[in-house]
């Protein structure tokens, strides 16, 4: 038997090319390539069960390789910090993205995903660790740091070399990964650091062993992060850490606690953002004080770590002013782990976001009919196909615009743009009615008789014109 032997690859060829070239070889030997016949598409049962959101493939790391000068921080979210020259401060960089942090994808808000403000503040704390300057005097959020859907997020923290008095200020930005060098940074973040002894924890969370306190009742947590998602938090898993809650007069007790897909990680972090957050959701069901629907927080003030690697924490929180709490946290045992003397929440504006309100709307304003008569108004007009508006006589059996007479005296040319009824198949019907209009519209153009005329395509419920 006669054997023929085809290469499929070649070292100066590109493989699409030579995969061809070895197929057109076969068929001039007799040997035609067997094509497998498609199979009918079939759409597949969705299951009984809710859907288990495990994720088995391995997630890329981010690049912490450091170059001439860095040096690693081992922070998941800032990799990297490097020593300006000239005495010009500090600048840690890293890099965020759903694929390389999937937790990140389980804080949205609005729709919409979310570095959140304890993320910032646990960098800061990183640049904190890194300068000497531990104590975080102030925090101030001005913009949200949105997270596309796995498009990563390039990060910078900037720390300024220390004033007389040892004080360092700092700011947060961020920048598209790849973008170009003309695309500017944007500055989400900024305050001071500092150098100053913590202040002790509040004497309430100092008795491990009147926990929860004498007299606090217990709060209902049923249903607790269904009622966040009504007010604009949806939380995935990652950041549903919170566990009970007690109140006692105006204060609110917390457990809190990271899911056991987060725990082997809380040891990279100072204190893992999803933690923080958690021990904030209090406030976001409007347990301690009064906060608008989606209110974020905006400014930290005197915030200092105690402690690091916690993984569950108790919390005790307390309104401070209109629109703040205090917040205090310490692990099981009574020790402390991290305290806020003010934090500050404010509204999230939903128009800077993308899941919601956009900035950008489609408005219909009422126009006023000209009073003034045009110089040469039309003659006359036609309907082609249905005519539910009355707009104008037409010619009997007119459905196209081919079929207008050529010696018609005729200046505009109304196309309804509607389906003949309700078939039940609104996709076909959408179909057939843009397949019409586009011949009708070849038509016309094609005409020679007809480019003096104007074309007006009429439609009915296409587009809403009015809020409601």
């Amino acid at each position: 038997t006669k054997a023929t032997t085809i290469p499929t690859l070649h070292r100066n060829r590109p493989a699409p090319t030579q995969l061809a070239l070895a197929l057109a070889h076969a068929h001039t030997t007799g040997l035609t390539p067997h094509q497998p016949t498609p199979t009918p598409h079939t759409t597949p049962h969705l299951p009984t069960y809710p859907f288990q959101h495990h994720h088995y493939w391995l997630h890329p790391t981010p690049d912490t390789s450091s170059a001439s000068g860095q040096s690693s921080t081992g922070h998941p979210l800032v990799a990297s910090v490097i020593e300006l020259a000239d005495e010009r401060g500090h600048v840690l960089t890293g890099q965020v993205s759903t694929t390389t942090h999937p937790w990140l994808a389980d804080h949205a808000v609005f729709g919409t995903v979310l570095l959140p403000g304890a993320a910032m503040l646990d960098m800061v704390f990183r640049a904190g660790i890194e300068v000497g300057c531990e104590h975080v005097e102030e925090l101030t959020l001005h913009a949200p740091l949105l997270i596309e859907e796995e498009a990563a997020v390039q990060l910078q923290v900037v720390v300024d070399d220390p004033d007389d008095s040892g004080r360092r200020t700092f700011a947060v930005y961020s920048r598209p990964t790849g973008a170009d060098a003309t695309t500017p940074w944007t500055r989400h973040a900024d305050g001071a650091l500092a150098s100053a002894v913590p202040a002790p924890m509040p004497a309430a969370m100092d008795q491990p062993a009147a926990w929860p306190p004498a007299g606090a009742t217990p709060i209902d947590l049923t249903g607790s992060y269904e009622q966040l998602g009504t007010r604009g938090y949806d939380y995935g898993p990652a950041f549903r850490g919170l566990r009970a809650a007690w109140r006692s007069g105006d204060e609110v007790f917390a457990e809190v606690s990271l899911p056991e897909s987060e725990q082997p990680r809380a040891h990279r972090f100072c204190l893992h953002p999803a933690l923080l957050d958690a021990a904030l959701h209090p406030v976001a069901l409007g347990l301690v004080g009064e906060h608008a629907a989606g209110a974020l927080p905006f400014t930290w003030s005197g915030v200092s770590l105690h402690a690091v690697e916690a993984s569950s924490v108790r919390v005790r929180l307390a309104p401070a002013g209109p629109n703040g709490v205090t917040v205090a946290m310490t692990d099981a045992s009574g020790a402390p782990v991290a305290a806020v003397d003010a934090l500050t929440l404010r509204a999230v504006d939903v128009t800077r976001l993308r899941g919601g309100v956009s900035p950008l709307r489609v408005d219909w304003p009422v126009l006023a009919m000209p009073s003034v008569q045009p110089a040469q108004p039309w003659r006359k007009g036609v309907v082609v196909g249905a005519d539910p508006l009355g707009l104008c006589e037409r010619f009997e059996g007119l459905t196209a615009t081919d079929a207008i007479p050529d010696d018609a005296s005729v200046d505009i040319i109304f196309i309804h743009c509607g389906s003949d009824g309700d078939d039940g198949d609104s996709l076909a019907a959408a179909h057939a009615v843009a397949e019409r209009t586009l011949h009708q519209l070849q038509q016309w153009l094609t005409n020679p008789h007809l480019t003096h005329t104007h074309l007006v395509i009429l439609t009915q419920h296409a587009i809403p014109t009015t809020p409601h």
